[in-house]
C-alpha cells in the first residue's frame, strides 16, 4: 500500500487560496446532478512554482450506482530512462509484456463487473492507452501514466470516453526535478473533477496528491453540487 504525507497550508493560506478557486468558479444554476445541460467550469489554484492550476469540473454522465467495484491493480515491471537527447522521462523496458498483463487485468475486472480499475504510474505507454480505449467500454479505466514529450500523463477513460486533454502531472517527484536531474518533467496545469455514473471524484498521481488534495477537497466542498466522493 503506497503512503502520502500530505502538505499542510496554513489556515490564511487556505482562505487565500480558496478565496481564488471560488472568485474563479463559473456559476452553474441548478443541481449538478441530474440534468446533461450542464456547462463545465473550472477554478483556478495559484501553484506559487508555476502557472495557475486549473480545477476542470467535468460532466460525463448521472450518478447511478449507490455501490461501486474498484480494482487496484500491481505490476511489476521496470523502466528505462530516456537518452539525454531526447525529451526527459523513462519508457517501460518490457513494452510487450506489460502490454499483456494490463489486458489480462483488464478481462478479470471485466468479467468480475468492475465498475473503476486503477493501474500503477508510470505503468502504461501511449499505444497501449490508445488500444484500450477501443476495446473496453464498460469500466472507468484510470491508466498507467506514460511520459510523452516530457510531460507525465496519466489517461482516464470514462466507458469508452477519453478525457481530452489529457491529465498531466503537475508536481515533479524529487526523481523528476529539474534540480535532481538536470532536465526534469514538464509541469501540465488542469486537474479534473469528473462526474460520472460512479459519483464524482479526481485523479492525481503521486506527488500531485500531497500537493493539491487537501486544497481540492476544501475548494469543491464550498459547493455541495460538486464535492467530490473520492480521489
Amino acid at each position: 500500500m503506497m503512503q502520502y504525507s500530505l502538505t499542510h497550508h496554513s489556515q490564511q493560506e487556505m482562505e487565500q487560496l480558496g478565496e481564488i478557486a471560488s472568485a474563479n468558479l463559473i456559476d452553474v444554476e441548478g443541481p449538478l446532478d441530474g440534468s446533461k445541460e450542464i456547462p463545465n467550469c473550472f477554478m483556478e489554484i495559484q501553484n506559487k512554482s508555476s502557472e495557475p492550476t486549473k480545477i476542470i469540473y467535468k460532466y460525463i454522465s448521472d450518478r447511478n450506482k449507490n455501490w461501486i467495484r474498484f480494482c487496484l491493480v500491481q505490476l511489476e515491471y521496470e523502466l528505462l530512462e530516456n537518452s539525454p537527447s531526447t525529451e526527459f522521462g523513462w519508457e517501460l523496458s518490457n513494452e510487450i509484456v506489460i502490454a499483456d498483463k494490463v489486458h489480462k487485468a483488464l478481462k478479470i475486472a471485466a468479467s468480475n463487473k468492475v465498475d473503476i480499475i486503477c493501474f500503477p504510474e508510470l505503468s502504461f505507454s501511449k499505444k497501449l492507452a490508445e488500444e484500450i480505449s477501443e476495446s473496453y467500454k464498460d469500466i472507468i479505466i484510470i491508466g498507467g501514466s506514460y511520459y510523452h514529450d516530457g510531460y507525465n500523463i496519466c489517461p482516464i477513460l470514462v466507458n469508452g470516453y477519453v478525457l481530452d486533454p489529457p491529465y498531466k502531472k503537475c508536481t515533479p517527484s524529487i526523481f523528476e526535478s529539474p534540480r535532481a536531474t538536470g532536465r526534469g518533467m514538464k509541469s501540465g496545469n488542469i486537474i479534473y473533477a469528473l462526474q460520472t455514473s460512479c459519483g464524482r471524484f479526481s485523479v492525481l498521481t503521486c506527488s500531485d496528491y500531497s500537493a493539491f488534495s487537501e486544497l481540492l477537497c476544501k475548494t469543491l466542498k464550498k459547493d455541495k453540487r460538486i464535492e467530490l466522493d473520492f480521489i
